[in-house]
Order: C-alpha cells, then sequence, then structure tokens
C-alpha cells in the first residue's frame, strides 16, 4: 500500500491494513455506476418486502462482499473515534432510537458513499468540506 497510495487512506481512523482489504474488495471503482450500487454490492442496503400495496423495509440485505462488509464495520469503530463528521453523525443516529449496530451500520454506508467520492474524483478526505 505504501507503494500505490490510496485516496481511502487520507481518512482518519483507516490504517494500511484497512485500506488494504477495501481496495481489495472493491477492485475497480468503474465497476460501479453509483454509490448505491457499490452499497449493494458490499451488502449494506435494506431488504424490500413487497406484496400488493404494502411496503416494508426491513434489515440489512448481506448479500454482496463478507471481507467487504466486516472491514467497512470494523473500520467504522476507528473512523467514529478520529473523525468529527463520523463522530457527530454517529451520535445524531443515537437520539433517533437507532442501536448501536444500526448506528454503526448507517456509518458504514457513509463511510462507503465516501469511499467512493474519493475513489471517482482521485481527492482526499477533509472533514470540513464533506456533509
Amino acid at each position: 500500500m505504501s507503494s500505490h497510495p490510496s485516496p481511502v487512506l487520507s481518512i482518519p481512523g483507516i490504517n494500511y491494513l484497512t485500506c488494504a482489504a477495501i481496495i481489495s474488495e472493491i477492485s475497480d471503482i468503474n465497476r460501479f455506476s453509483n454509490h448505491r450500487s457499490l452499497i449493494a454490492y458490499a451488502g449494506l442496503d435494506n431488504t424490500v418486502s413487497q406484496s400488493g400495496t404494502s411496503l416494508k423495509i426491513g434489515k440489512i440485505s448481506k448479500h454482496g462482499s463478507v471481507y467487504l462488509r466486516t472491514a467497512l464495520f470494523k473500520a467504522s469503530v476507528c473512523v467514529i473515534a478520529k473523525s468529527k463528521l463520523f463522530y457527530s453523525y454517529f451520535f445524531k443516529k443515537k437520539p433517533q432510537g437507532k442501536h448501536r449496530t444500526l448506528a454503526l451500520t448507517n456509518v458504514s454506508r457513509k463511510l462507503l458513499k465516501i469511499i467512493y467520492l474519493l475513489l471517482k474524483t482521485n481527492t482526499t478526505f477533509n472533514d470540513d468540506l464533506v456533509n
């Protein structure tokens, strides 16, 4: 990873090993048309049950790369501790009645959206510029 620097390393709390796991699972970012398809690939999208006029949105689908999902969950814990953006996002979810695991899932989704943006534009992370 030191010979191939990645914009993902600019996110506070992500080290070389975590970055290598995420980059190796994503492979080529151009395979994904938008961040939602990358979230679905990681299995962090919600399941949807539909019958007639009723629509029920359930838990995360867990379809996709278990390695990417695991790396993102572990990275989320570190990123919350190191970045004020993710710290405030995590603790904004807690008063909404979200359990810790669900709040971590939301942080993982946000982290994956930011990773998608960084890899697509080849820019570095900045707490103040991302919302």
